[in-house]
């Protein structure tokens, strides 16, 4: 039997095996034009590869398993599903332990050199380290009974990327939604240590979530050429695949992958194959085609980095075959379709696709995120970063403005057709327009500086130098852009949300209330703008307590939300979780719930992996950690928290409130040492972000004590009371609720530790100002109704006790804050007749609950 025993002949000849006949001549004679023993045995290898005819030479004779078998272990075999350069893929049913049909790869007879045996064992470790929604798992590996390495994996039943998106008709977001995902799974595979090495269309397999047709994800497969990531010698000598072996197909190929003999590979030939792959979902047409000039031309010219391919915008130009068919099947004319691509898209695919590996993006993760940045209107850093290219970027997120200026350059087009008169008026509304771009520019420059400086995860807690640009930036709106109402109000918007990233909610408030009547003035009380600058203030209020004005911003920029941009936008599911926050608070939870699941189905009807998702999901879990659901809770916030963490990175606000939230629902489960593991992350999230002085920081320190005093680990828990008290002073104020409610974790704390008399004055404090605040029947203000009660007892106030306990009970409160009118501590309030009244007045209540 013969075996290869130079890396260059196993690599031609694994090439040779996934080329068409005629492209396998052309490239043998173009590699072996020097060397025509080499020509000769390759010809024959492949001949007797074909024919099968001559057992010395032959790959696949005198081996027993050149037919499919009927068995291997636990599976039996039911049809062949694949095959490549390198292994068959059987369809199998696993009958022990479990039965299910799976995929299972058999490396092909004769292709069992050391170095080929060595690739397929490491194809089964690589496969095995991943675990990833977007990744065919791995279930099983082993070798059969004449000892040929097999793996079983996740049987795909999908359809190829490009298939797929033809198939579904998917506009072009839906189309980069699903490409991030298959992005995302490549970046796991980095992560882990692998590159994939063969990534095209047909490896990237989309089934349906839950049956539903069109909500597409993707499985990445066939991971059989993975290479190994290592800086380790001997590392590389055992998992390494040699340099000079191609392996991959041409159309997907990087060029240092084509380079035989001359460099390695990283992930960078990853970020490339993605970038053909984009190329070809976003234009329908590959960058380059193999066949035209032939293979080894092909191989030649891109090892070379000559193959430098058109803009995908200009691969739809007019005489174009089929251009129509690919414009439609993205819900869009050729035109249109070809405006579309131009800019941001050519920009990224162009940059994935850049010869130069160093050249193109570092990472697939950086590819993924300009996609997003594209997606949101943000500027994306594969294109120069100008000054009216920024301003492009801010003009398409706030697009009043845009036709604004839109609409004055079309009256100068009309005026011009009308009369010399008209023409001249037209002549001065092009100086106009000039003149409001100009100043849209410098606001927009404005604006990008100051949030740079504002932003507290850019400042690191500097509030005091963040404040002091910011009110010189609310007097520079006043002055500098007089006259000019919709700017002012677009600014006067972006500076709320700023002060409200800072914790400044009362003067967020204020800019926001400043902007809508800027809005009103320049007669855009329909805008998309006056939405956004309602939504801000409505957060803005809500942070303050002042629930019904919130309700009612939030219902404004609801309303306009929804009449401008229809019931099932993101931007209209963005303002129902805020509705659900402000349910939630006002103990109206089934209206909280409601907005969620409402706000959670649009999101999923976007993209089921859509940032919104978490956001959605993590409003459920707090409204079910309300509730005593804690399970429930635990579920929700944990499916939350790995979306967040995809979309938003590690070092981020939503990460840490989930993990915040996770840590509250563990600790209703009696989980506490995890609970306790989970606050403090979070608590260190949000100072490494926000600075040590910002108000959020609150909850955490909040959090923590109450768990701890729980744990009993009380001097901690009044450690952790205190801080948190002092800085909500700092931050709220004397009389908001969220100090009144660490006064009162206080005041417990004392009073559990036998300082009566220095807790009660506490609790009745928090009282005071939750009565102010919220209401006498918010459920806030009944928990410290009865926490005076039980303090009043302890301090052997007994009529004030009863005033407390009557005035409770009067508010039927949830069971949870109820007092057992028989509970044997209540025994010193028998000997007062108003006691003894107040039994017998709830008694049928008391009787209504039993069983």
């Amino acid at each position: 039997m013969t075996h290869f025993t130079e890396d260059r002949e196993q690599s031609l000849f694994l090439l040779c095996l996934e080329l068409p006949e005629g492209a396998r001549v052309a490239l043998l004679d173009a590699e072996c034009k020097d060397d025509p023993d080499l020509h000769a045995r390759m010809q024959r290898l492949l001949a007797a590869y074909a024919s099968a005819e001559d057992a010395t030479l032959n790959p696949l004779s005198g081996l027993g398993e050149t037919e499919t078998p009927d068995r291997v272990g636990p599976y039996r075999i039911l049809a062949v599903l694949g095959e490549g350069g390198m292994g068959v893929v059987y369809e199998a049913e696993q009958e022990q332990p479990l039965q299910r049909r799976v995929a299972l790869k058999i490396l092909k007879p004769g292709l069992d050199t050391k170095r080929i045996l060595q690739r397929f064992r490491h194809e089964q470790q690589s496969l095995a380290a991943l675990d990833h929604p977007y990744i065919a798992k791995v279930f099983d590996a082993g070798h059969t009974e004449r000892g040929r390495p097999f793996f079983v994996m996740e049987r795909v039943t999908g359809t190829p990327l490009d298939s797929y998106a033809d198939a579904h008709q998917l506009s072009l977001p839906q189309r980069i939604f699903l490409f991030i995902r298959v992005c995302e799974a490549v970046q796991h595979a980095h992560q882990k240590g692998i590159i994939h090495r063969d990534l095209k269309p047909s490896n990237i397999l989309v089934t349906h979530a839950d049956g539903e047709v069109g909500d597409g994800i993707p499985k990445v497969i066939d991971f059989g050429i993975a290479k190994a990531i290592s800086s380790n010698r001997e590392q590389n000598e055992t998992h390494f695949t040699e340099v000079g072996q191609i392996l991959g197909t041409p159309a997907y190929m990087a060029p240092e992958q084509a380079a035989m003999g001359r460099q390695d590979v990283d992930t960078r030939a990853d970020v490339y194959a993605l970038g053909v792959v984009l190329y070809q979902l976003l234009c329908g047409e590959l960058p380059t085609d193999p066949g035209k000039d032939g293979m080894p031309a092909h191989l030649t010219s891109l090892a070379r980095g000559e193959l430098l391919p058109p803009l995908p915008s200009a691969r739809l130009h007019g005489d174009h075959f089929g251009a129509a068919t690919i414009a439609s099947r993205r819900g869009l004319s050729v035109q249109a379709l070809k405006r579309a691509l131009c800019g941001d898209l050519d920009a990224i695919v162009l940059r994935a696709l850049e010869p130069l590996r160093e050249h193109r993006y570092p990472t697939v993760a950086a590819l993924a995120d300009d996609l997003r940045r594209h997606l949101q209107g943000e500027p994306v850093t594969a294109r120069p970063a100008t000054t009216a290219y920024r301003m492009q970027r801010y003009l398409r997120r706030h697009r009043a403005q845009a036709v604004a200026i839109a609409a004055v350059a079309l009256s100068l087009v009309t005026g011009t057709v009308a009369s010399a008169f008209g023409y001249l008026r037209a002549a001065e509304a092009e100086r106009q327009a000039r003149l409001e771009a100009q100043t849209a520019t410098q606001i927009s420059d404005f604006v990008v500086n100051l949030f740079t400086l504002a932003d507290p995860s850019e400042a690191r807690g500097n509030s005091v130098t963040v404040r002091e640009v910011l009110e010189r930036g609310e007097r520079s709106v006043e002055t500098d852009l007089a006259g000019q109402p919709a700017l002012q109000a677009r600014i006067f918007s972006t500076l709320g949300r700023v002060n409200y990233s800072l914790g400044r909610y009362a003067r967020a408030s204020t800019l926001a209330a400043a902007a809508t009547s800027k809005h009103q003035e320049a007669d855009d009380a329909e805008s998309l703008d006056l939405a956004q600058t309602a939504l801000v203030e409505a957060k803005a209020l809500f942070r303050q307590n002042r629930l019904d004005d919130a309700e009612r911003s939030a219902r404004r920029a609801l309303n306009i939300r929804r009449q401008q941009l229809g019931p099932q936008d993101q931007a209209v599911a963005e303002v129902l979780n805020e509705l659900g926050a402000i349910y939630w608070v006002r103990d109206r939870f089934p209206e909280a719930r409601r907005h969620h699941q409402e706000a959670l189905a649009i999101y999923r009807a976007i993209d089921r992996d859509h940032v919104g998702v978490a956001a959605s999901l993590r409003g459920l879990g707090i409204v079910a950690t309300s509730e005593d659901q804690y399970a429930q809770a635990l579920e929700l916030h944990q499916q939350a928290l790995p979306r967040y963490q995809r979309h938003l990175g590690a070092e981020s606000m939503r990460v840490a409130d989930t993990q915040d939230s996770i840590g509250l629902a563990l600790q209703g489960l009696k989980r506490n040492e995890e609970a306790l593991t989970h606050m403090r992350q979070a608590l260190a999230l949000r100072t490494r972000i926000l600075g040590p002085d910002h108000e959020i920081l609150g909850y955490s320190l909040h959090n923590i004590g109450r768990l701890l005093a729980s744990m009993g680990r009380k001097q901690e828990a009044l450690d952790y009371y205190q801080r948190g008290l002092a800085l909500r002073e700092r931050a709220l104020g004397k009389e908001h609720p969220l100090t009144a409610l660490l006064l009162e974790s206080i005041g417990i704390y004392l009073m559990e530790n036998g300082q009566v008399q220095d807790g009660l004055p506490l609790i009745e404090r928090s009282l005071a100002i939750n009565r102010k605040a919220l209401g006498e029947s918010h459920l806030e203000t009944l928990e410290s109704h009865r926490n005076l009660v039980i303090a009043n007892l302890l301090a052997k106030r007994y009529p004030r006790a009863i005033a407390h306990l009557d005035e409770l009970l009067s508010h039927n409160p949830p069971s949870s804050l109820r007092v057992d009118l028989d509970d044997k501590d209540l025994a010193p309030l028998h000997a007062y007749p108003r006691f003894a009244a107040l039994r017998k007045r709830f008694e049928s209540v008391a009787d209504a609950e039993i069983p």
